[in-house]
């Protein structure tokens, strides 16, 4: 018994013992937060049904780029791929492989707050809040990166060392990290290397731990190139093997022009967004798109055109703070307070270098460190996509940003003078103000990962693939309506299209898609895709083609019939309507 009890004292006054068991109760609720709706919605028009289409694609032996679009890098599916082969295609072993990634991001959380504010309490609400909310399912590997790599920056450049060869690991562990994320999606890989770079050049230099040794100049410039060459190296022992699949599989130059492009294609979009903020902006420009042509040319190859001659795009809607709807209000607050937030904390961590508070400067680059990582899933919400899906990738980063700054405003108050006063009691305004709003809309959004999409959704649905989904009354029956008719009026292996977007029922009917690109709309379409896409039907002739005649861009001009009209004009003509629900229309072939 004196044994027992001496162990259970050394427990309880722990704190790696404690921390271990924050780390099971946060896989606990996991578990059971994530188990009681795993199965709920089928996502129509969301990512999941493309991961499961392109894996079939590359399971079948499809070339990626040249005979499938993959829009991300091969990581994003080849673990996907990797899953079929072992369990076989399946709805459910994909929704939770992403609920997986979910929890290693929460994981990831607490172990990024834990490490900047030593407090476990403040470290266990970051990672409760960010299992609770997680990001729209089957999009999880955006927030996952970014907090990996977050974690890692923090660990491997603002954090105490034994020694330098430890320390050094670290930085490689974060070269790896940064290395997968570009295997993963290329952009996220340029953005986060803005941060890693200068931070390994700067970090032995604003490290207050390092011996004396370290102190001389010649010491931290050989740190700092060796950290930069890790990260090198950590891309290049990563990509390497890669590239030697890809020249295997014939489509080496496809892989290696993503990363000559992308740079070209953040600029550009950059540019085009800062002429459009200037007086002028009224003047028309051209239009710069991603040009994915399965016949020919490389996948990725940009070309300026101007905007299809029958049409005119328009941008996606805004949520307005003067709408009359208070979710509507709400939502809009959603979307921009978090650029209040960014300047606060800039202005924040500006004053902690000049506050002789102890660790003041370490926490300015830490916060610097955290918001710049956040930052990167930043333009995709809100100039590209301005909604709850992807904002709610970027507020799983953020969220732990705005906890790690509160912790520190409040450690920094009394060593603060007045001005800083200042910014700190108006962060810590619009910082409780941001959580608080964000997480009562996303609490009830069915676009935030949460518990929110099981509500009224108790109705069984099988299909093909390993579909097992609960629905609403009223999905049940479009769901099983449009399986029904498809399985009745294409025979395995016949084609089925879905326009502008909803690989999901390729999926659940085990249909193939001839399009290489499944994904279209009146602002990415090509100025020739009506010709392209009635050439396609007339010669491939597909058994059914499902129209879900939505507004994909938040506007009426981008609803399929009417920035699509010959095309929508040439199905009605030559395919038989079987049937007809809301936004869905399912043609059948004469």
């Amino acid at each position: 018994m004196p044994i027992n009890s001496s162990i259970l004292q050394r427990f309880n006054t722990s704190p790696t013992a404690k921390q271990y068991l924050i780390l099971f109760f946060l896989l606990l609720f996991a578990l059971c937060y994530y188990g009681s709706y795993y199965r709920c919605s089928l996502y129509p028009a969301s990512e999941g049904g493309i991961e499961g289409v392109v894996a079939l694609r590359l399971m079948e032996g499809k070339v990626p780029f040249l005979e499938t679009a993959l829009n991300y890098n091969l990581f994003w599916f080849y673990p996907i791929v990797a899953l079929f082969k072992i369990f076989g295609p399946s709805y459910t072993t994909l929704r939770i492989f992403f609920f997986f990634l979910a929890t290693l991001t929460s994981l990831l959380s607490f172990y990024a707050v834990r490490l900047t504010t030593r407090n476990l309490g403040v470290a266990t609400l970051a990672g409760l809040l960010t299992l609770i909310l997680p990001g729209q399912l089957f999009r999880n590997y955006m927030a996952f990166l970014v907090m990996l790599n977050m974690a890692l920056f923090l660990k491997a450049f603002l954090s105490s060392h034994s020694t330098p060869q430890k320390n050094l690991l670290w930085v490689a562990a974060a070269g790896f990290a940064l290395s997968l994320t570009f295997l993963i999606r290329v952009d996220l890989g340029f953005f986060l290397s803005l941060i890693f770079v200068p931070l390994a050049v700067i970090f032995p230099w604003i490290s207050c731990h390092r011996k004396e040794s370290l102190a001389l100049f010649t010491h931290r410039l050989l740190l700092s190139l060796s950290a930069l060459l890790l990260g090198i190296f950590g891309f290049f022992a990563l990509h390497f093997p890669v590239y030697l699949h890809a020249q295997h599989r014939g489509f080496g130059p496809y892989f290696i022009a993503q990363y000559e492009q992308y740079p070209h294609m953040i600029i550009s979009q950059g540019s085009r967004l800062f002429k459009k903020m200037l007086p002028a902006s009224h003047v028309a420009s051209p239009n710069t798109q991603v040009s994915q042509n399965s016949r020919s040319g490389s996948p990725l190859s940009y070309s300026t055109s101007s905007s299809p001659s029958n049409t005119t795009k328009t941008p996606l809607l805004r949520r307005s703070l003067f709408s009359t709807d208070l979710r509507e209000k709400i939502t809009a607050l959603n979307l921009y307070l978090p650029t209040i937030i960014s300047l606060l904390l800039l202005f924040m961590s500006i004053g902690f270098f000049f506050q002789r508070e102890t660790n003041s400067s370490q926490r300015a680059y830490q916060l610097l460190t955290s918001l710049g990582c956040s930052l990167t899933l930043f333009p995709q919400y809100f100039f590209w996509r301005p909604d709850m899906v992807h904002l709610s990738e970027f507020m799983v980063p953020m969220t732990v940003t705005i906890i790690i700054a509160l912790f520190f405003s409040w450690k920094n108050w009394p060593a603060s003078k007045i001005f800083s006063k200042i910014i700190l009691s108006l962060f810590v305004f619009f910082g409780i103000t941001t959580l608080s709003l964000y997480f009562i809309n996303g609490c009830q959004s069915q676009s935030t990962g949460g518990i929110a999409i099981s509500e009224g959704r108790t109705k069984e649905f099988f299909g093909e693939n390993g579909v097992h989904v609960k629905l609403k009354p009223h999905e049940l029956e479009e769901a099983s309506a449009i399986y029904e008719s498809i399985l009745h009026h294409s025979k395995p292996g016949e084609y089925v299209i879905c326009f502008p977007y909803n690989p999901e029922i390729n999926f659940m009917t085990n249909r193939p898609s001839y399009r290489y690109d499944l994904y279209c709309d009146d602002v990415t379409a090509p100025k020739n895709f009506d010709e392209i896409a009635i050439r396609e039907i007339e010669t491939l002739r597909p058994a059914v083609i499902v129209i879900t005649n939505w507004p994909i861009n938040g506007t009426e001009h981008s609803r399929f019939s009417n920035w699509a009209v010959p095309t929508y004009n040439y199905i009605r003509a030559h395919y038989v309507l079987d049937y007809s629900k809301g936004i869905i229309q399912v043609f059948t072939r004469k």
